[in-house]
C-alpha cells in the first residue's frame, strides 16, 4: 500500500519529537523470477513502533504512458525512476510471498542522524523531487539508498569504501549474476562497450544490492557519545527465498562460444558445397546465411544506434561492431537475389562477406593495442569462425556457379524462381 502525503505529514510531526526512538535498516531483497529481478533489490526501512509507522522507500518505481512510451524511453537510455513510501508490512509480506529472500541490516544512527534522513526521504518523496535519470550502473535503486544513508552518517560510508580496489568490473558482475540465462547474456555481452570493463573499488560496486550489503558491514561510525561503533547494528535474515543466489564467479564460457562458432562456420561450408549438387543444399545454405547474418546484423545494427544515437554510455565505442557488423544485413538479400539466378549478386554476396570476415579478424588483432581493451572474448570466439565460414561458403559458391555453367540458367526465360534454387 503506498503511504499517502497524511501519512507522510504525521510522521514528519513524529519525528520532531526528541523522545522518538528511530529504527533505521537497509533491505536487502534475493533474486526473483523474473529476469530482471536476477540481481536483487534494496530498499531503506525506517521504523518507529512508539509512533505507529513502519515505512519503506523504494527507488525503483517506474512509470511509463503505454508500453510504446516505455520502448522508446528504453532505446533512448532515457528511462525516469521515481521513489516512494510504502507500508513496511505488507511490502514485506509481498515479496516473502514471491519467493525473494530478504535481510534487514539494522543501522546505528544517532536519533539526530534518523530525523535528518527521514526528513531527506519525506522531501525526496515529493512530485518535484522523486523523479530521477536512471543509469543501471551508476545511478540506480541501490545506488540512491546507498547515497542517502552516506549523507546521513556524514560520508562514513564513502570514506571506508573509495578507493578500495575490488578488482572487478561491472562487465564482471553483469556475468556472474546472468551466467544461467544464456541468451540475456550473450545480447549483453555484445551490446556493452569498453566503458563497463574498468576496475571498481568498493563505493563503485555498491551498485548492485548484495555488494553494498556487503560493504557497509566494514563501515564505522560515531554514536552521540562519539564512541566509534559498525554502521551495522544487527542483521538478520527475514525471509529464505526459493531462488538460486547469483553466481560468486564470473564464467569462463569463451570455449563453448569458440565451440559454437566453429560449428555453425563448419555448417555454413559443408552447406555451400552441398549447394553444388542439390536444390535442398542450397536451401540449407541459404537458411543458415539468413539466420546468422539477420541475428548479427541486427545486433550491429542496434549497437551502432546505442553509439549514435542514444545515451546509453555504455554503449559507445563497442568493439563487437567489428564482430556484428551491420553489413550483415545486405548478405541475405545479395544471396537470394544470387541463389535465384542475378550472377553479380552471388559475387557481390561473397565480396561482402569477406569485408565482414576481414574485420572480425582485424577485432581480434586490435586486441594487442592498448586502446582496444574492451572484454569481448566470448563473442570474437562465437563470431570469427561464423564469419570466416560465411565469407568461405558465399565465395565458394559463386565460384562453383560460375564453373559449372549454373550462369546459363540464371538467364532462362523459363527458368522459375523455385526451380533455380
Amino acid at each position: 500500500m503506498r503511504i499517502n502525503v497524511v501519512f507522510v505529514l504525521l510522521v514528519l510531526f513524529a519525528v520532531v519529537v526528541p523522545a522518538r526512538a528511530q529504527t533505521v535498516s537497509l533491505i536487502t531483497f534475493g533474486p526473483g523470477e523474473e529476469t530482471f529481478e536476477k540481481f536483487g533489490h534494496t530498499a531503506l526501512r525506517l521504523r518507529d513502533d512508539k509512533a505507529g509507522y513502519d515505512v519503506i522507500y523504494n527507488w525503483g518505481l517506474f512509470e511509463a504512458e503505454g508500453p510504446v512510451d516505455l520502448l522508446t524511453r528504453f532505446i533512448q537510455g532515457r528511462l525516469q525512476y521515481s521513489m516512494g513510501g510504502y507500508d513496511g508490512p505488507l511490502t514485506l509480506e509481498g515479496y516473502a510471498g514471491a519467493g525473494r529472500s530478504i535481510w534487514e541490516q539494522e543501522l546505528n544512527l544517532t536519533p539526530g542522524q534518523a530525523i535528518d534522513l527521514l526528513r531527506f526521504v519525506a522531501w525526496n518523496e515529493r512530485p518535484a523531487n522523486r523523479y530521477y535519470n536512471y543509469d543501471y550502473y551508476q545511478d540506480n535503486c541501490t545506488t540512491r539508498v546507498r547515497d542517502a544513508i552516506d549523507k546521513s552518517v556524514g560520508g562514513a560510508i564513502g570514506r571506508a569504501t573509495k578507493g578500495v580496489k575490488t578488482g572487478t568490473t561491472y562487465r564482471d558482475h553483469t556475468r556472474r549474476t546472468l551466467a544461467s540465462v544464456i541468451p540475456l547474456y550473450t545480447a549483453l555481452q555484445t551490446v556493452l562497450g569498453p566503458r563497463v570493463d574498468h576496475k571498481l573499488d568498493q563505493w563503485d560496486e555498491s551498485f548492485l544490492p548484495f555488494q553494498l550489503q556487503r560493504h557497509v558491514r566494514s563501515v564505522t561510525v560515531f554514536d552521540a557519545a562519539g564512541n566509534a561503533v559498525p554502521l551495522v547494528k544487527s542483521e538478520v535474515e527475514l525471509t529464505s527465498g526459493k531462488f538460486a543466489m547469483p553466481a560468486t564467479k564470473v564464467p569462463l564460457y569463451w570455449p563453448f562460444y569458440a565451440i559454437a562458432g566453429v560449428t555453425i562456420g563448419a555448417l555454413l561450408i559443408g552447406a555451400a558445397r552441398w549447394a553444388k549438387r542439390a536444390k535442398v543444399g542450397r536451401l540449407a545454405m541459404f537458411a543458415l546465411v539468413v539466420g546468422w547474418s539477420l541475428l548479427a546484423g541486427i545486433g550491429g545494427a542496434i549497437m551502432l544506434f546505442g553509439w549514435v544515437a542514444t545515451d546509453h554510455v555504455a554503449a559507445y565505442r563497442n568493439e563487437n561492431l567489428l564482430q556484428t557488423n551491420p553489413l550483415l544485413l545486405l548478405v541475405p538479400l545479395l544471396t537470394f537475389m544470387g541463389l535465384v539466378g542475378t550472377k553479380w549478386a552471388r559475387r557481390a554476396a561473397a565480396k561482402v562477406a569477406v569485408v565482414i570476415a576481414a574485420l572480425s579478424v582485424v577485432g581480434l588483432m586490435l586486441k594487442v593495442l592498448p586502446l582496444f581493451r574492451q572484454v569481448n572474448g566470448d563473442i570474437i570466439a562465437l563470431a570469427l569462425p561464423i564469419n570466416v565460414g560465411l565469407a568461405w561458403a558465399l565465395r565458394h559458391f559463386a565460384i562453383r556457379r560460375s564453373e559449372t555453367g549454373d550462369d546459363n540458367h540464371d538467364v532462362s526465360p523459363n527458368a522459375s524462381s523455385a526451380n533455380v534454387l
